[in-house]
């Protein structure tokens, strides 16, 4: 998840730093303008059939810098893996439309200090013109601008009706409270491409709040203050026609992989919705905003018509050669990992319960799907292991409602205690009774699986199911209260009704009508395979679900690959997202793979083997004076002796996958490592520079390095 509200603290000191950096933004802001650096823009866009690239007369350029940090200096508990991700995508697929290579600048991860994301402001206003169109993506950690005490901050021009600036976080953020851009200052870099249309995505928490475009000419656009910081700032220069695109709401958190990945879907071209082969800023945004569930996307549209963005490729490929990152699973084993264990009681007399259902579900360190069953002895006592990970625990006996914990993280050698009381299940005195037919012929549906779920005020719950008869009918008793009903037939959508209240002794009628699955026409076949060596994967499972987010219905279809790796499957055209799954591997694959209505389409998939992901925690590019980093630098530079060390990014529950560790001096060895903390002690005296290098092995093998290269100075 993109970390949610992260208030930075800010003392005396680093607000006057954070002042004379406003001051000096502003001024040299000051000089482009009375540079005529931003003369008014009223050009009309020329755009070919060929793509938005494509020489006119009148040529339109697009360039695109795009920034996704996701990895924090000294707090990699902070780093999200998926920012980098995205990013590398989401500027692949402005390739893939035609976008020149040179016209698509990408930073991320250690690169994205404030100086060189400021940098590639540069240098997109170096090379964009009056009659291009400038893309600018940011997908960091986000947050309010407040002070130590939690005041909102307003930095001029104070624009915002909330009394706090959005801020957000670069590399060097977690570490160095001032290391942040914020929306005005973001807002200046913008205000001074001269480009016809500007198009902002902002991918964040709180990302909301950077839909200013205040314009320097609009009367009462700032309060005397504001004014006060602007003088000399020119009276005629108008603001750009903008389309502001935020992942979410100005007071809403946000998780990575809940926007981006529908946006880069619609800018592949589904977005197109009026088929002229062009997407445009607001075509994606409308895409996108219904498929994100999870958040509210939020669009600021100050551009006349719609902003093009992209050209949607004139022919589908009929291959998809795609390379899916896999990281290692750890459910075949539990070698490694935690033990929970506790007692199941009656809630009201506090009697052991033997015999009690335990079942421990949520996922690894390793973000695979875990799960393991035990039942309680004769005290009501019960023990249960499972990985490093994050999981629940449900108990569950005959007569008593079930019971469900709450989550919780369990690390290697870590011992819990989860201790679970269960009420009697309450006496079923009403009835919920009712008949499923097929929504467009009325005819009764036999079979017809009916469940209901029933929860009480103390968190107590249990679940009934029963099948419907020739006359599709079904009848059960239930508890008095409210209930959620379930109703599933094979070929058809599921249906919820949810919330239905019963009173004592009453009969409930609940008749529900389903809608069956599309005709399915569209063949997807391909060969899956190992990356490296080519070899087919054999009994690996694929799903497709097929989704209708205007009716909000969805259904599942899988199949199996067999002996070559090849696998086929009969599925619905439409919008098709894909899952495979191979015994060890967890793959993440969050973007749309279609079929074709009455044709096959080739999908084939090599899977990368897992390795071990890691980074260096020291040195970073900063200067450290025996073992302590002083301030951040262009590179490592080292006085006196250092730690070398680096981190896994499961090492937060426990260490994950890891075999060994190597460090490298010069290529010497000079430490082997095979367990926390991954720490190497660099003493020696020296003068020059040399490259440190870091070998990680997991436990199948695979290795990955990593190197860098520091400057000692004693």
């Amino acid at each position: 998840m993109q970390r949610s509200f992260v208030s930075l603290t800010m003392g005396e000191k680093q607000m006057r730093l954070q002042k004379r950096r406003i001051e000096k933004t502003l001024a040299i802001a000051a000089i482009l303008l009375f540079a005529g650096a931003l003369p008014a823009i009223n050009a009309a866009m020329t755009v070919s059939p060929s793509g938005p690239q494509s020489a006119t007369v009148d040529a339109t350029e697009y360039w695109a810098l795009c920034v996704g940090i996701g990895v924090y200096a000294e707090n990699p508990e902070q780093d999200r893996p998926l920012m980098i991700s995205e990013v590398d995508t989401f500027a692949q697929t402005l390739l893939d439309s035609g976008y020149p290579s040179d016209h698509v600048k990408v930073i991320q991860a250690e690169n994205a200090t404030i100086s060189n994301i400021l940098a590639g402001f540069r240098w997109l206003r170096t090379h964009e013109d009056s009659n291009d169109v400038s893309l600018v993506f940011l997908s960091t950690h986000g947050s309010p601008l407040l002070s130590p005490k939690g005041t909102p901050i307003d930095l001029p021009p104070k624009d915002e009706t909330d009394g706090a600036d959005e801020m957000l976080i670069t590399y060097w953020g977690f570490a160095i409270p001032t290391a942040f851009l914020w929306d005005d200052e973001i807002n200046v870099e913008l205000n001074q491409l001269q480009s016809q249309g500007v198009c902002l995505i902002v991918d964040s928490c709180y990302a909301g709040g950077f839909n200013d475009h205040w314009t320097l000419d609009t009367p009462g656009s700032f309060t005397q203050s504001a004014q006060q910081w602007m003088t000399g700032f020119g009276e005629d220069v108008k603001g750009q026609n903008r389309v502001i695109l935020m992942g979410c709401q100005e007071d809403e958190e946000a998780s990575s992989g809940a926007f981006a990945p529908w946006l880069i879907d619609g800018l592949r071209g589904y977005a197109d919705s009026n088929h002229d082969g062009i997407v445009t800023a607001e075509e994606a945004f409308n895409y996108t905003e219904p498929r994100t569930t999870w958040q509210h996307p939020t669009i600021y549209d100050g551009y006349p018509g719609e902003l093009p963005l992209v050209t949607v490729p004139r022919h589908v490929p009929t291959t998809d050669n795609s390379q899916v990152a896999l990281t290692k699973s750890t459910s075949a084993s539990v070698a490694a990992g935690g033990m929970a264990h506790g007692f199941v009681k009656n809630a009201t007399s506090s009697a052991p319960i033997p015999g009690a259902t335990v079942d421990l579900y949520g996922r690894t360190a390793d973000y695979e799907s875990y799960e393991n069953v035990t039942t309680t002895n004769l005290t009501g006592y019960y023990e249960i292991t499972a990985p490093a990970g994050r999981y629940r625990i449900t108990a569950s006996a005959d007569g008593y409602c079930d019971r469900e914990s709450s989550t919780f993280s369990l690390n290697d050698g870590q011992v819990r205690w989860v201790n679970l009381s269960l009420y009697a299940r309450p006496q079923e005195n009403a009835t919920i009774c009712g008949f499923v037919t097929d929504n467009l012929t009325g005819v009764p549906l036999n079979g017809s699986n009916v469940s209901i779920y029933w929860q009480g005020s103390s968190g107590q719950s249990y679940s009934n199911q029963t099948l419907t008869d020739t006359t599709g009918f079904y009848s059960m008793s239930v508890a008095t209260g409210a209930v959620d009903v379930t109703i599933e037939k094979q070929g058809y959508f599921d249906v919820s009704v949810w919330n239905v209240i019963i009173a004592s002794f009453e009969t409930r009628w609940v008749n529900v009508s389903l809608v069956s699955h599309p005709a399915e026409t569209a063949v997807i076949c391909g060969y899956l395979t190992d990356a490296d060596s080519g070899l087919p994967f054999a009994n690996a499972r694929l799903t497709y679900e097929w989704v209708d987010f205007d009716s909000g219905r969805s259904y599942l279809k899988d199949t199996t690959s067999n002996s070559t790796g090849y696998y086929t499957i009969t599925v619905a055209p439409g919008e098709l997202y894909r899952d495979i799954r191979v015994m060890g591997y967890d793959s993440y694959d969050p973007y749309r793979h279609d079929g074709t209505a009455n044709a096959t389409i080739w999908q084939n998939v090599s899977l990368a083997p897992p390795t071990p992901s890691f980074g260096f925690l020291q040195p970073l590019n900063a200067l450290y004076i025996h073992n302590k980093r002083v301030v951040p630098w262009s590179s490592p530079v080292v006085f006196g002796s250092v730690n070398v060390s680096v981190y896994f990014e499961d090492m937060w529950f426990g260490g994950g996958d890891v075999q060994k560790v190597e460090f490298y001096l010069d290529g010497k060895l000079q430490s082997t490592l095979t367990q926390q903390p991954y720490n190497w002690t660099w003493p020696a005296r020296s003068l020059g520079k040399h490259i440190i290098t870091v070998v990680a092995y997991n436990t199948e093998g695979n290795s990955a390095s990593r190197e860098i290269s520091v400057r000692k100075l004693l």
